[in-house]
């Protein structure tokens, strides 16, 4: 069980409260990662597995690796045209976790960091360990 769901962030005489998420390799068959939410008590899987995104075109050690930098920003635009509808305000919704963490950077790290930048939240990254329920 993990202690806090979210830290506070002081910034001269300012305290900032944000919510701490925690990224899980996804115990589903059909999704690469889930990410916990605590203070809300839910969790939500994202990314089908088996597929490619972002970081997999652009890792050398992917199968899904593409050598070609403009063919890799061509598929990501392309899955940003078909997934422009998506809800990604909704910081819970798998849209948003798809589309900032594995299309919006070349790695994984970049990805979180883009969604912890938008949506103002703390994301502990757990992808070695295998997601159970209650872990959270």
């Amino acid at each position: 069980m993990l202690k806090h769901s979210f830290e506070k962030i002081y910034l001269g005489n300012i305290k900032i409260t944000m919510d701490k998420c925690y990224l899980f390799t996804s115990s589903r068959k059909d999704k690469k990662y889930t990410m916990a939410f605590p203070k809300y008590g839910m969790s939500t899987s994202f990314g089908q597995r088996g597929f490619r995104d972002y970081t997999l075109i652009n890792d050398r050690n992917s199968k899904y690796y593409i050598g070609d930098e403009k063919e890799r920003r061509r598929i990501k635009q392309g899955y940003q045209n078909r997934h422009r509808t998506d809800n990604i305000d909704d910081f819970r919704s798998a849209g948003s976790l798809s589309w900032y963490i594995l299309w919006a950077g070349r790695k994984l790290s970049d990805g979180i960091k883009a969604y912890e930048d938008r949506h103002n939240c703390i994301v502990i990254d757990k992808t070695d360990t295998l997601f159970k329920k209650n872990i959270v």
